[in-house]
């Protein structure tokens, strides 16, 4: 197997834990399906509220 079928597996068929469910956590997973990521994606985190866009200082 060669390393760029390694990549289409892990986008498939992988799996991602974003520990942190913030703005930081939100834009990873994010990120990560505006990549190609199609596998598992799952978010935890404590925060009490939904993530929010905040505007650049």
């Amino acid at each position: 197997m060669s390393a760029d079928t390694d990549v289409e597996v892990l986008r498939r068929q992988g799996r991602v834990v974003v520990v942190g469910a913030s703005l930081a956590g939100l834009r990873a997973a994010e990120t990560l399906r505006e990549q190609g990521f199609t596998g598992s994606l799952t978010m935890i985190g404590d925060e009490p509220y939904e993530p929010y866009d905040r505007p650049p200082l």
